[in-house]
């Protein structure tokens, strides 16, 4: 492989960061491509040592073998050794979090010129859960999407980094239909939050409703994309996030209007509108009348005055 002598100086902090790996081992990463949700890097197999360990990423990662076969014993998340082969142009795929991987192998004199090339994928991309940490993948169409990769990292198109991350998608999506636990469209469809899950988006939305609360957000706390999120927030809550978001602020609302003789715009602020004119328009599709006229029905309500304070 020839490599550009300007990039192979291209030994960025951000792969010894990432993966623990000696500056003096890098070839050429992503740094300088600007990809915002994607990261790779190729790196000479050092076999300087008999052991290395490989730190936990926070992101999905795929790794490329290229090089001579190889044998040696892994340790995954800490568990108990296990032997391996690997083989050129094999995938291993390691997911997000755990305790990272421990590896020893033996040494082999044709093992020199082996390279590894790392892609880090967004877990917003895939469920955490959906993935085990497995090696020995033969893949064509995700090695041909991890060379147009490594043509983009050795010299960026004119296309900027929209191209890139267009690839780690494929990428992503590749991945998450042949080699997660979800096997079809329908799988995503079907899905619904658990218990803790669904308790933890209701607290973090019950906590928030003074605040934007936008889908990305919400998102994240489930570590999902909002393309998905939405589909099982609506498969578990029956309906939609923004139709969720609107009740919980008018019952709330309905909460501060008979608990409280706050005046409009402090209330408004506390349910999330910027103007008193918007929450009465909100509330009057809500419930059919004003707010004031809603304060006035509630004839047997016990006020508790200044509840509310800025």
């Amino acid at each position: 492989m020839n490599i550009p002598d300007a990039l192979r100086a291209q030994k960025q902090s951000d792969t010894a960061r990432y993966f623990g790996i000696p500056s003096e081992d890098i070839i050429v990463d992503s740094s300088h491509c600007q990809w915002q949700n994607a990261f790779a890097t190729i790196h000479k197999q050092s076999y300087g040592l008999n052991e290395c360990y490989r730190p936990a990423t926070k992101q999905h990662q795929l790794v490329l073998y290229r090089g001579a076969t190889e044998h040696g014993e892994v340790s995954f998340n800490k568990e108990a050794w296990r032997k391996y082969t690997k083989r050129n142009n094999e995938w291993y795929i390691a997911p997000a979090g755990g305790e990272g991987s421990s590896w020893r192998w033996e040494h082999n004199d044709t093992q020199q010129s082996s390279q590894i090339f790392r892609i880090l994928l967004p877990i917003t991309e895939l469920e955490a859960k959906a993935l085990i940490p497995k090696m020995g993948i033969k893949d064509d169409f995700m090695l041909q999407l991890a060379l147009q990769l490594k043509a983009e990292m050795m010299t960026p198109s004119l296309f900027g980094p929209s191209y890139g991350e267009t690839i780690s998608t494929l990428l992503s999506l590749h991945v998450q239909k042949h080699y997660a636990g979800i096997t079809t469209a329908n799988d995503l469809i079907s899905t619904t939050f658990t218990s803790a899950k669904k308790k933890a988006l209701q607290d973090y939305i019950m906590a928030n409703l003074h605040a934007e609360l936008s889908l990305d957000g919400i998102a994240k706390v489930v570590s999902l994309s909002k393309f998905h999120f939405a589909r099982v927030f609506k498969n578990t809550f029956g309906m939609a996030p923004h139709q969720y978001i609107f009740l919980a602020r008018m019952q709330l609302l309905e909460t501060l209007l008979t608990e409280s003789d706050a005046p409009l715009n402090l209330l408004a602020e506390k349910v999330g509108f910027a103007y008193s004119n918007n929450l009465i328009r909100a509330f009057r599709k809500f419930k059919g009348m004003t707010p004031m006229q809603y304060r006035k029905s509630m004839t047997t309500r016990t006020k508790v005055p200044n509840l509310i304070k800025k």
